[in-house]
């Protein structure tokens, strides 16, 4: 990864911690609840940053064949 496609990851990506339920302010019903919502913000997230990081749309994919097939679909909403 170069120096550049990784500081315009981190400058574009917004933090982890706003996928938190606490962060946002939202009610949190249950431990499993708030984890399932957590891990879609954070695979969406993820998405995006691969999105911004990757040299190709080719190489985005990939990346995004890696996340957890439960999430993918969040994973590519943000990386789209």
């Amino acid at each position: 990864m170069s120096m550049l496609r990784a500081l315009r990851r981190r400058v574009l990506t917004p933090n982890v911690r706003e996928t938190r339920l606490e962060t946002r302010g939202f009610h949190i019903k249950d431990a499993e609840a708030k984890h399932q919502l957590e891990t879609v913000g954070t695979s969406f997230l993820q998405g995006y940053a691969y999105a911004v990081e990757a040299r190709s749309a080719n190489q985005a994919v990939d990346w995004l064949e890696t996340v957890p097939r439960a999430f993918r679909g969040f994973a590519y909403e943000g990386a789209g």
